[in-house]
């Protein structure tokens, strides 16, 4: 299923519960296991949701948690519902230890979106070519993107935040031409 943010229902969104104590003891003993995440489903199905908006970053942006675009969102309604969304997380995560800072969904108004890897390549399908190997070229600051995405809540324990983050499915650059191309079969 994909949607709109301004077309979920939050009241469907499988609730934001971790097994905590669990998950903690295990990055206890081993501290590779700092980060835990889930994927949002609505009535138990998963979705991914579709966004579109203009790239505020120029190219792919890449630090220490990876590489990731961001954008700014042409639906108001749609910044909306990932605000709130963001809230309902922050009220049902009750068993998480109040030392945890949740992050906002939006950072002054931009929505960061995950560029997954593997292999050496982009997971993600694209309408034009991009290569972690040069991260700035292909995608240009001002561009109008439609991206889909899936959406996970995590919890890092070594650093003690939580909140979302949205692997990319697929961005189009060209929003009057054809779909992106299916990406690749990466051998494992």
């Amino acid at each position: 299923m994909k949607i709109a943010p301004k077309e979920l229902d939050l009241d469907s969104v499988n609730t934001f519960r971790f097994d905590y104590d669990t998950l903690f003891s295990a990055f206890l003993e081993d501290d590779a296991k700092e980060f835990a995440a889930v994927e949002l489903r609505s009535n138990k199905k998963s979705f991914k949701l579709v966004l579109v908006g203009e790239l505020t970053t120029e190219g792919i942006h890449t630090n220490d948690y990876g590489h990731s675009i961001g954008i700014a969102l042409e639906d108001a309604q749609d910044v909306k519902m990932l605000e709130e969304l963001s809230n309902l997380f922050s009220l049902t995560m009750t068993e998480v230890p109040k030392d945890f800072e949740i992050k906002p969904v939006l950072r002054n108004g931009i929505l960061y979106l995950k560029m997954k890897e593997k292999n050496g390549k982009y997971v993600a399908n694209c309408d034009v070519s991009i290569n972690p190997k040069n991260p700035k070229k292909g995608l240009e600051r001002g561009q109008p993107v439609h991206v889909e995405v899936d959406i996970k809540a995590y919890l890092n324990f070594k650093s003690k935040i939580a909140g979302f983050y949205f692997p990319i499915v697929s961005i189009k650059t060209k929003l009057d031409g054809p779909a992106p191309k299916k990406a690749k079969k990466l051998s494992q």
